[in-house]
């Protein structure tokens, strides 16, 4: 190699490594125009003017200042477009579960039509006393899946008010007046605050059941039982129950008034509270009963009937005596 080659090669490599912006700009519009385009220093011109202009330490610090300016911008606004995802796909969730409920609701009526089809069929709910019903087990069945959902549809429809003290009536209860469900065996299942009024229920099993609050005012329960079961703040008003056994049964608060509970067997439950003015109690048992505060008034209830009986005071009876205290000794009587 020539001293002159030498010497462009070395002006070549200065030319490259030249980074003042004035002459980076004039050695590239300027002076390389004398050399030809393969002369080294030509390339050089080149090569540093790119380096000045994108390659500095300003541009690239410029650039990655802009480069993670874009990076926060990419991130909002991908948060952004996930929130308004999550807002869809909460929108759409509720659209669903909308729908879901409306279903529910249109299958619920359909069956709950299936069920009162079922219970008020013309040929077999003769409400004459005495009356026969065919296939009581289906029918048994139906009262029992009715309750169920007319209870999920008043729960949902008053909310706080279905468990508040309200009246024994619809449309705060699941509706089963008028009906007949003689010999029917609803034995351990739940069916509380249901609506029996003027019903027949002759011969039907109720044992061990949740009856709270259930009415069965003007109906009959005739020769029916309800060992066992929780009846507490019933209402039997005018009931006709004849022979009915509630031996071990909650009875309290509940009302009895100008009800037929002639022969029906009251063996150790729990009567406290419990208003049995005007009811007809003939041959009534009730022994080991808890009558405390219970009221007798204006019935034809005899002595000898509550010998057998205990209070903690606070009976009213048409006569005056003296009955054995609850859970205390044999001797240890208070006077009502």
């Amino acid at each position: 190699m020539t001293d002159t080659e030498k010497e462009i090669e070395l002006e070549a490599k200065l030319l490259e490594q030249e980074h003042r912006l004035f002459h980076v700009l004039w050695n590239f519009f300027v002076t390389k125009k004398s050399w030809g385009k393969s002369d080294p220093r030509y390339i050089s011109a080149n090569k540093a003017i790119l380096y000045r202009l994108l390659l500095s330490p300003a541009v690239v610090s410029t650039a990655s200042g802009g480069a993670a300016l874009f990076s926060v911008f990419l991130v909002l606004h991908q948060n952004d477009l996930m929130s308004k995802q999550n807002d869809l796909m909460e929108d759409q969730n509720k659209y669903f579960k909308q729908q879901i409920e409306f279903q529910s609701d249109q299958w619920n009526s359909q069956q709950i039509n299936i069920y009162i089809s079922t219970l008020y069929d013309k040929e077999n709910n003769c409400l004459v006393e005495g009356c026969e019903v065919e296939n009581v087990r289906a029918k048994v069945e139906a009262a029992i899946a009715f309750y169920a959902l007319e209870n999920l549809r008043i729960k949902s429809q008053f909310g706080d008010d279905f468990d508040k003290d309200v009246e024994h009536n619809p449309p705060y209860v699941p509706n089963l007046a008028y009906i007949n469900l003689s010999r029917g065996d609803f034995s351990y299942s739940s069916m509380d605050r249901s609506f029996f009024s003027n019903s027949l229920l002759d011969y039907v099993d109720m044992r061990n059941m949740n009856l709270q609050r259930v009415n069965f005012v003007d109906s009959s329960i005739k020769e029916s039982i309800f060992v066992s079961s929780n009846m507490n703040k019933c209402s039997m008003q005018r009931t006709k129950a004849y022979k009915a056994t509630f031996r071990l049964a909650d009875l309290s608060n509940c009302i009895l008034r100008n009800g037929d509970f002639t022969e029906a067997t009251f063996d150790e439950s729990n009567m406290q509270g419990v208003w049995l003015e005007g009811a007809k109690l003939d041959k009534a048992s009730f022994k080991g009963a808890n009558i405390s505060q219970a009221i007798f008034n204006k019935t034809d209830i005899k002595y000898e009937q509550l010998l057998d009986g205990c209070s903690n005071g606070g009976t009213q009876l048409p006569f005056d005596m003296q009955l054995r205290k609850c859970g205390s000794q044999p001797n240890d009587f208070v006077t009502q």
